[in-house]
């Protein structure tokens, strides 16, 4: 568990990696907030995930994988709370 620290814990270098951390983020909620660029990244991202996932079967079947344990997760899970509600 992290500790929390007050400000007058926090040091001249946390305060400035804290003030770094916040223009970045008003920078990057600017340069997202325009339509254009915004589609931009996106386009590229779909386009390396598209070829990352067809070059990379491994990938594919990970991921598979992963779905697959998921959604059984949860069909347990709700088979079991429907038959508590039928003994109910």
């Amino acid at each position: 568990m992290t500790d929390i620290k007050t400000s007058a814990e926090i040091t001249e270098e946390e305060k400035k990696k804290l003030a770094k951390r916040q223009y970045m983020r008003e920078y990057m909620a600017k340069k997202y907030a325009d339509p254009e660029y915004r589609e931009k990244i996106k386009k590229i991202n779909r386009e390396s995930k598209a070829k990352r996932w067809n070059e990379n079967p491994e990938l594919r079947a990970k991921a598979y994988e992963k779905n697959n344990a998921y959604y059984h997760k949860y069909k347990d899970i709700h088979k079991q709370a429907r038959l508590q509600m039928e003994m109910v």
